[in-house]
């Protein structure tokens, strides 16, 4: 067995919660010569702790092929002392196959009971990252590509299969291949810190950013048509600077989001013109053609029978000329639609919201949370 020890230069504590304190955290990940812990090993152990003021990482190699048992022992004891554990997928792969290579090597379970994997708190990188795919939209979800996106600029990409190859060169005497064994292990793990910043996901995603400004846009669409919009400028909370390396630009129901670090920015179409507010009871109600209106059967009694007809639930409304904006459940009442059946529907935009702080505020957040939702069951425009 050969231990290596070397100080990693980045420092991500930044993206840590208060509820994962870095001196208690162990960040570790596995080279295995394959994927079933039944017949394969465990050949090397990579992991960082905090040193105060730095990252370490440590890394135990089987140089002999025979000293897996040793590189778990030397490894477990090292992570005594700690609570939490991070790791990529690790509550699949590698925590899973650390459990069952103790089984197997350790007969008379002196090990398995100093094992102090089981009572830490897991963290998963993974799975904090999961609920999000179809929001970030990434070609895929590997370790690397989820580091690509924060902006890391990791050059190594040897795969898992490859360092296999390696290794078992390695043992075969060419001593040449030890460096590229060591690199993957380690880049793996330093992009472990790298990727930290996913522990501050649901702050995005599930928090509601505050409002710093609104205002109206003029503009013409694609056809030539005048538009307008609302456009919300929102401040998101306790987000370190230099988060995302990359904006967020997600779309819903032709409402738009961009977030940037500590900033997103909501657009929303507004609507000038004339709406129709549909009555539920339509059978209490007569349509009057001419009027192109419906009118409750205790007033109709007075106009001419031959100019009314029994309201229908298509033609029970009255119009009503406005500015209006979107909703998608009962944000704001009354509310009102182009046509009966439309899934969007509209309130009016009034002179006393257009002075209400808090109106916007409000109704940042649920335009905000309604696209996050949306992009995150796959349901956009």
């Amino acid at each position: 067995m050969q231990i290596y020890s070397k100080t990693l230069s980045l420092n991500t504590n930044e993206f840590f919660p208060d509820s994962i304190s870095p001196e208690e955290s162990l960040l570790f990940d596995l080279e295995t010569t394959g994927l079933s812990a039944e017949n394969n090993r465990i050949f090397l152990i990579g992991c960082a702790s905090w040193q105060g003021d730095h990252w370490q990482l440590m890394q135990w190699f089987d140089d002999t092929g025979e000293d897996e048992k040793n590189i778990l022992a030397s490894f477990l004891l090292y992570s005594q002392g700690k609570k939490v554990l991070i790791h990529f997928n690790g509550n699949r792969f590698d925590i899973p196959f650390v459990t069952r290579r103790l089984a197997l090597l350790d007969e008379s379970s002196a090990l398995s009971s100093l094992n102090p994997l089981p009572s830490m708190q897991s963290v998963d990188l993974y799975q904090m990252v999961k609920p999000y795919k179809q929001i970030l939209g990434l070609p895929d979800y590997r370790q690397q590509t989820l580091e690509a996106f924060f902006g890391s600029d990791r050059t190594e990409n040897t795969t898992g299969e490859q360092e296999v190859i390696s290794y078992q060169a390695f043992l075969n005497g060419d001593s040449s291949q030890l460096s590229s064994v060591l690199a993957h292990n380690s880049a793996d793990v330093e992009g472990l810190l790298h990727l930290t910043r996913l522990l501050l996901l649901p702050r995005i995603f599930e928090s509601n950013p505050s409002v710093i400004r609104a205002q109206a846009d003029y503009y013409r669409g694609a056809d030539g048509t005048s538009r307008e919009e609302l456009i919300l400028t929102m401040r998101i909370h306790q987000m370190p600077d230099g988060y995302l390396a990359n904006p967020i630009a997600l779309s819903a129901d032709g409402c738009y989001v961009n977030i940037s670090d500590h900033k997103a920015i909501v657009k929303v179409p507004m609507f000038t013109g004339e709406l129709r507010y549909f009555y539920a009871n339509y059978k209490d109600y007569y349509y009057l053609p001419v009027e192109d209106q419906a009118i409750h059967k205790s007033i109709a009694q007075f106009t001419d029978p031959n100019h009314r007809e029994q309201a229908k639930a298509e033609n029970c409304y009255t119009r009503k000329t406005s500015t209006y904006l979107p909703e998608w459940d009962l944000f704001r009442s009354p509310f009102f639609k182009k046509e009966y059946r439309d899934r969007t529907v509209w309130f009016e935009f009034t002179k006393e919201m257009k002075m209400d702080k808090q109106f916007f505020s409000d109704y940042a957040g649920y335009v905000y949370r309604h696209v996050i939702d949306a992009n995150k069951t796959g349901r956009k425009d």
